[in-house]
């Protein structure tokens, strides 16, 4: 520990000392622009060469004399600014190869005995927590998907009031249009009715995510019933039965959408987004 505080004491004196380097160069830069010697005004009226010129040569010789004074002040500017970039310039090159030399000394060895020495003081502790740790976030994802698999709006269960075996029964030219009509009411956007194809889409990635959330949530629950751990966990069987009931039910949706697409694509010719089944 204390060879870590002498390092980042040592780095912070080293970020002082640049600072300070800083502070110095600007304020030698003000000084240099306010200490210049600045070009010998002529006065012109009682040099006896410019006696007998006119006011029109004065006004000339005026002007040239304050861009000769302009142009002497750029250039103590500009050399103020270049001692000042190459000054950082150094110091900072300075810096970097301090540290690259600071890191190329620094012995690995002695960091993999501190972190070994570490690990195996606190194993059981950091065991522990990583223990806590996967329990919380496995509790928390198992009671979000038994919320999400309780929402009304779910395709899984659409037309909930008739059984699987029911539906499996029914003629699915009908099913299609009944499915069509639910996804057109759901989706239909008020600004634009005359549009078929962005119900259909939104259809699609809804469908998508269901799928994705059950099978994750059937997933993490199988594994859980192979250890034997339902009894620490906020599932159950009832739950995981419900989840396989709405899987199934929601692969038949989207086997129905299915054919409708492929009908709709020989019947009009206008392909459709494909699907295939997971």
């Amino acid at each position: 520990m204390m060879y870590g505080n002498s390092t980042a004491i040592t780095r912070f004196t080293i970020m002082k000392k640049i600072i300070l380097l800083l502070i110095i160069c600007c304020f030698t830069k003000i000084y240099a622009n306010e200490t210049a010697e600045q070009p010998k005004i002529i006065n012109i009226y009682n040099n006896p060469q410019f006696a007998n010129n006119n006011q029109h040569d004065i006004k000339l010789y005026q002007d040239q004399d304050l861009d000769s004074r302009n142009t002497n002040q750029n250039k103590v500017h500009n050399v103020n600014m270049n001692q000042l970039m190459a000054t950082i310039t150094l110091s900072i090159h300075a810096w970097f190869k301090q540290q690259f030399i600071y890191i190329k000394s620094i012995d690995p060895q002695k960091y993999k005995d501190h972190i070994r020495t570490f690990l195996r003081t606190h194993k059981y502790a950091l065991i522990l927590y990583s223990l806590a740790s996967g329990y919380a976030a496995t509790s928390i994802k198992l009671i979000l998907d038994n919320h999400y698999l309780n929402r009304s709006d779910l395709w899984a269960i659409w037309k909930q009031d008739v059984s699987f075996e029911q539906l499996c029964n029914t003629s699915q030219h009908a099913l299609g249009k009944e499915l069509l009509f639910e996804i057109q009411r759901r989706y239909i956007s008020q600004a634009n009715l005359t549009d078929f194809i962005s119900p259909l889409i939104a259809f699609m990635n809804a469908i998508d995510y269901e799928l994705k959330r059950i099978k994750k949530y059937l997933t993490i629950t199988k594994w859980i019933e192979r250890f034997h751990l339902m009894i620490i966990f906020p599932t159950n069987g009832q739950k995981i039965k419900k989840a396989e009931h709405l899987l199934q039910r929601l692969l038949f949706v989207k086997h129905i959408f299915l054919s409708w697409a492929a009908e709709y694509n020989i019947t009009h010719k206008q392909p459709i987004k494909r699907w295939t089944l997971h």
